[in-house]
């Protein structure tokens, strides 16, 4: 049984062939990389949304003290701070949404890793052909990198 791709319960790999347990570890560790990827591109996409959201509000500020200089500066200042909030509070929103996405990769990430860390729990009490004991320490070791 699974949930969103992701294992529910533990899996028996003691009466696997070794062909289908490497290609559950190889399947494993390209998920989680995909999985570090996506989270450094959303990572990436956030900081360049606030950096945007910090640029338009020096920008909006720059244009408020412009328009304070004229004689409608009232009724525009009044327009570049509506204007402000607009973009803050879709920025906002934009933050919101990237947070979220960030919270399920990383909820993600944790499933992964935990699954990671059973295969090679179950491992460690079977005696492995060389290939995939290699394997099995290669996703021990992209857990721990994971981890942290």
């Amino acid at each position: 049984m699974s949930r969103n791709g992701f294992p529910v319960s533990t899996i028996d790999i003691t009466h696997m062939p070794q062909w289908q347990i490497e290609s559950l570890i190889r399947n494993l560790v390209s998920e989680n990389h995909m999985l570090e990827v996506e989270k450094q591109k959303l990572q990436s996409e956030k900081d360049e949304l606030e950096n945007k959201a910090e640029n338009d509000y020096w920008l909006n500020c720059a244009n408020a003290e412009l328009a304070a200089e004229r004689d409608d500066a009232i009724e525009c200042s009044e327009n570049h701070r509506l204007e402000a909030k607009r973009i803050s509070k879709n920025a906002i929103m934009r933050g919101k949404t990237y947070q979220s996405e960030a919270e399920q990769l990383r909820n993600q990430k944790d499933a992964l890793v935990k699954a990671a860390d059973k295969v090679a729990q179950a491992a460690s009490h079977v005696d492995l052909p060389p290939a995939l004991g290699s394997a099995v320490r290669e996703l021990k070791s992209e857990a721990d990198r994971a981890r942290n």
